[in-house]
């Protein structure tokens, strides 16, 4: 995940180190977020974190592999289909 930050970095810009994104939560707080609401859990991850795991997300859908139901809601969820369409290709600039 490390090399695809620092490649997403160069195209995009910096991530902003200054926020508390759901990805440093207590690991328990975190998987309970994402068990309620995947959408928010998703939301609150860095751009390059959302893009990276819009494309895992995508290869899985794609390959038919199973993925958990809270990451079945969240390809279904309204600001995932508005940032990366209905198949999880980006549509916006990443932030």
């Amino acid at each position: 995940m490390e090399k695809f930050r620092l490649q997403w970095e160069e195209s995009n810009g910096k991530t902003d180190i200054t926020r508390y994104y759901t990805s440093q939560w207590p690991s328990d707080r975190a998987n309970a977020l994402l068990d309620i609401s995947p959408e928010a859990f998703f939301n609150g991850l860095p751009a390059f974190a959302q893009d990276y795991l819009a494309q895992s997300l995508t290869t899985k859908m794609e390959s038919g592999g199973d993925m958990a139901p809270a990451y079945l809601q969240l390809l279904t969820s309204p600001s995932f289909a508005a940032k990366y369409g209905a198949r999880g290709q980006q549509t916006g600039t990443g932030r």
